[in-house]
């Protein structure tokens, strides 16, 4: 054997697979890469409220030291009032350093978020199925096309950052399990205690999936005890800021200021809306949480067009039975596994989220933490069926390949058209083009919601200046209204004067109060700019 044959052998990708099979694979990871990143300036059309909070948080904080509410190095953005997670706002911050403040900055971290775990999910169920080749490429393969995962990694919203952290962390773990290199355990919990930051539904589902996790290596003498108190050592440590935060947002203290880093106080802690079952009778809270989690996994959508996209769903609606059977087989097999293996993380991982569904009130976002396992029960249930029939595997992803055909042509083409409605699509450009007229006042509407943070984002002003000229509608609340900041004001004058100096971005159905003889209009979306002709032709 030649040097080169001995580096294929070792290499993590030749070592497994065949000439043909790695060809197969890499088109599956293109596919799964080009249809998460192609166009995410634009896919979404629009920008969400929460993409250009975190995004702007994020210049300022990389620029001048301090978010908007003036916080140094905040653990947890305090945003509208009522918080905004702050992981992503910092995974966002080279990337803003690099390419400037965009929404093409501000997504391109969670699409290569997405692109990463796709990578990384071919190798957890390589860790789990190494001898079944088929579940594999398969598994992976519908991983790269669920919709779920690819809409979740096309816009910017903090929350779904949280699920792609944990399976990372699990991959670790399960690496661990392979070759016992204590590296890996100690990075695992590292990630997990790092996911307390992407998203609140952390502090529940964490505890209830690493500690079984840990008694479950410790029993299958896995791990020493020194490992074990050495990866609670680095799990705390990295989640100790954010455990300071709920302990102060929960028992009504003071936020803590350490040079370094801010552990801030919430104008409304939001915790317990989020988690019902702590805000009123326990029982039926739950058991309503859990039927309204369960409605959102069997209908698969929760109404918000910009989690699931009828009629495909999560990962396409017909599924459902295959998840199901996927389940029972590998809750089946539970007692038939080899107790070396890492096959019992997801079944885990299924089971704390399981425990999230009784506490959350669910949305997609705030439950999504369970969708990397049923994807894995998805993939099993696909599997198994398909091994059961002639030529099944290439039956199931030719099936597979016209559902996502229909799914990508209806999310880059009519969905599109509805979601610049959901996403203020236009309101940017409005906001971009006003600020560089020489006026004294820009009025924004105020029909879309936190007009101010899209003023902030696009003008990229300085935290400093917005705070010194800040005024509030309502201030110390869940969600703040700005009236106004510099020379920008929110919402509409009582009487419009042609003759001030002044420019205004509208909303559509607010054009009829500018004729046309006296305002100049250039419009992108449902959004105009109107100016003063009078001053315009000066």
């Amino acid at each position: 054997m030649n040097a080169l044959e001995r580096r294929l052998n070792r290499n993590p990708w030749t070592e497994y697979l065949t000439g043909g099979q790695l060809l197969l694979l890499l088109a599956i990871l293109l596919l799964g890469i080009l249809v998460r990143v192609v166009g995410i300036g634009e896919a979404p059309r629009g920008f969400n409220q929460d993409e250009a909070s975190a995004g702007y948080d994020a210049f300022a904080i990389l620029k001048y030291g301090i978010d908007r509410n003036g916080m140094h190095n905040p653990v947890h953005l305090i945003a509208w009032g009522s918080g905004q997670n702050a992981a992503y706002s910092w995974l966002c911050m080279p990337f803003i350093a690099l390419l400037g403040l965009s929404v093409w900055s501000v997504r391109l971290p969670m699409a290569l978020v997405g692109c990463v775990s796709l990578v990384i999910f071919y190798f957890l169920l390589k860790n789990i199925h190494r001898k079944n080749k088929a579940f594999v490429l398969l598994g992976t393969f519908l991983f790269a096309i669920f919709p779920w995962h690819i809409m979740k990694s096309r816009w910017s919203l903090e929350s779904n950052l949280f699920p792609d952290l944990v399976l990372w962390g699990t991959f670790l773990l399960s690496q661990y399990l392979r070759k016992e290199k204590s590296g890996y355990l100690y990075t695992s919990m590292f990630l997990f205690g790092f996911s307390a930051y992407s998203y609140g539904s952390a502090y529940c589902f964490l505890p209830f999936f690493v500690l079984p996790v840990g008694i479950c290596l410790l029993l299958r003498k896995k791990v020493t005890w020194k490992q074990a108190l050495l990866g609670v050592l680095v799990l705390g440590g990295t989640v100790l800021p954010i455990l300071l935060f709920v302990f102060i947002n929960t028992f009504d203290y003071p936020q803590i200021e350490l040079g370094f880093l801010t552990i801030p106080r919430l104008y409304v802690n939001r915790h317990t809306e989020m988690a019902s079952v702590f805000s009123g009778n326990f029982l039926e809270s739950s058991l309503k949480n859990f039927r309204d989690a369960l409605k959102i996994l069997v209908t698969q959508e929760d109404g918000l067009p910009w989690n699931a996209m009828p009629p495909f769903g999560l990962t396409y609606r017909v599924t459902l039975p295959l998840t199901l059977w996927g389940l029972v087989l590998c809750l089946k097999n539970i007692r038939k596994r080899n107790a070396q293996g890492p096959e019992f993380l997801m079944d885990l991982w299924f089971a704390a989220s399981v425990v999230l569904m009784f506490v959350v009130k669910p949305n997609i976002n705030r439950i999504n933490i369970i969708m990397i396992p049923w994807m894995y029960y998805t993939i099993a249930g696909t599997v198994d069926l398909a091994g059961r029939i002639p030529h099944g595997p290439k039956a199931a992803a030719v099936l597979f390949s016209a559902a996502f055909l229909l799914f990508a042509k209806t999310y880059f083409t009519d969905y599109q058209s509805m979601m610049e409605h959901k996403f203020s699509y236009g309101l940017g450009d409005a906001i971009t083009q006003a600020a560089q007229a020489e006026a004294d006042r820009v009025y924004v509407t105020d029909k879309t919601d936190m007009p101010y943070i899209y003023t902030l984002f696009y003008t990229q002003t300085d935290p400093n200046v917005y705070r010194s000229t800040v005024r509030y509608r309502t201030s110390h609340v869940d969600f703040e209204e700005v009236a106004s900041f510099d020379r920008y004001v929110f919402g509409l004058p009582e009487t419009i004067d042609p003759e001030e100096n002044a420019v205004y971005v509208l909303y559509q159905p607010e054009l009829e109060k500018f004729p046309e003889d006296e305002f100049e209009m250039t419009e992108w979306g449902d959004f105009a700019l109107a100016v003063p002709r009078a001053r315009g032709e000066k």
